[in-house]
């Protein structure tokens, strides 16, 4: 996969920190509301590129253990404290570079 940003667009690209949920009229969450709600399996999830945590607190909202990787060293602190406040699960966010993530 290709990273056709590049590290220093989303490093600036998050330096606002505000972390946001999805409308409920969001294709994506209309996604995750239909598929993965009736999940008979492990609720675990790991998403790649955190901010602004739209999609993960969809998972949390579910009752998933929600665990992150992103660039932004911030987004790894600052966003687990956000979604813990809405009363999430959270594993481990890690702060690295997704495309060079091993």
């Amino acid at each position: 996969m290709k990273d056709f940003a590049g590290a220093e667009y989303w490093l600036n690209a998050s330096n606002d920190m505000q972390y946001t949920r999805h409308d409920k009229l969001n294709p994506n969450y209309q996604l995750i509301r239909k598929f993965v709600n009736n999940a008979e399996f492990a609720k675990e999830v790991l998403e790649l590129g955190s901010y602004p945590g739209s999609m993960i607190s969809e998972f949390g909202e579910l009752g998933y253990m929600i665990s992150g990787v992103d660039i932004h060293p911030e987004n790894c602190q600052s966003l687990p404290r956000w979604l813990k406040s809405k009363g999430y699960f959270i594993g481990e966010f890690i702060t690295e570079d997704v495309f060079k993530f091993e």
